[in-house]
């Protein structure tokens, strides 16, 4: 099950992680997007955040902040809208 997240609304995360049986989910450091790449272990799932970079004719790079929640048979990702890739 691959469920992918297009906004870092706090109540939205909350109830996907709640129908999910999700416990531990690291809202906080979802929320921010501010954080440097990292792997967190949790007893049900990892939590990876990335920092993917996107551009256009390499005039401007757009920083794109991605979490990543992947258990056994299941992956969250969040990010702020869609990404092109």
């Amino acid at each position: 099950l691959w469920v992918n997240i297009l906004s870092r609304d706090e109540t939205f995360i909350k109830e996907v992680s709640q129908k999910m049986g999700l416990q531990d989910v690291p809202l906080k450091n979802i929320l921010s997007s501010k954080e440097r790449p990292k792997l967190d272990v949790f007893e049900q799932f990892f939590h990876l955040f990335i920092v993917s970079v996107e551009s256009k004719n390499f005039d401007e790079i757009k920083r794109i902040p991605i979490d990543i929640l992947a258990g056994k048979n299941f992956v969250v990702t969040v990010s702020e809208g869609d990404v092109d890739y």
